[in-house]
């Protein structure tokens, strides 16, 4: 284990403004508590809403709904969206593997510090499309699985996708991308690791 990562921390990036140093920090440490900071945000959101709906079902009278079913469906959608996709990927994937696998290799940093830093900005439009979906119209309601909604956008191919779809969809494909984005970073540094002489084997840590 490389002690001089821990020593050799300082921080975010100086000479900039503290958002920028943040935000576009390609230090792995840095990375690992933007993603942990954005994951506990998703989570309080996505309990927040599980305790709406859990008032709601605490009575068999409606209570704040007010009968409208497509309503609770568009809060399953965002409970199952934030908690899945915004809270266990990017805890995983981004804080744990951030902090964890570069001290656990000995390396300073992971393969592409760049890559790294554009899959969490990836995330901040991905979440605010989302959020949109839902807001917009009458909402996402098919959970998080998605099956009715993508079935209906098949056999509505021909007519005017609303918006909502679209908006979902584009946050989909922002997060394909960050799905992307960070397996093809530690595949390649456990790729160069397992070629070098360590006695650690990489995949046992991924």
């Amino acid at each position: 284990m490389n002690i001089n990562l821990i020593n050799n921390y300082v921080g975010p990036t100086k000479g900039y403004h503290w958002v920028e140093s943040w935000l576009f920090s390609t230090n792995c440490q840095n990375m690992s508590i933007l993603y942990g900071m954005f994951s506990l945000f998703s989570g309080l959101v996505g309990l927040s809403l599980s305790v709406l709906m859990r008032i709601e079902l605490s009575s068999p009278n409606p209570q704040m709904l007010m009968h409208n079913g497509q309503l609770w469906n568009v809060l399953m959608t965002a409970h199952a969206l934030f908690m899945v996709f915004y809270l266990v990927m990017p805890m995983t994937m981004g804080a744990l593997a951030n902090y964890l696998v570069p001290l656990q290799m000995g390396s300073n940093d992971t393969a592409f510090p760049r890559m790294n830093n554009l899959a969490f900005v990836v995330l901040l439009p991905s979440m605010l499309f989302a959020v949109l979906s839902c807001l917009i119209d009458e909402g996402p309601g098919s959970g998080w699985t998605l099956k009715m909604w993508r079935s209906k956008m098949l056999t509505d191919a021909k007519k005017t996708s609303p918006l909502f779809r679209n908006l979902l969809n584009y946050s989909l494909i922002l997060l394909q991308t960050v799905k992307k984005f960070n397996p093809m970073n530690y595949s390649y540094w456990s790729n160069l690791w397992n070629k070098s002489n360590t006695i650690l084997n990489p995949y046992l840590m991924i």
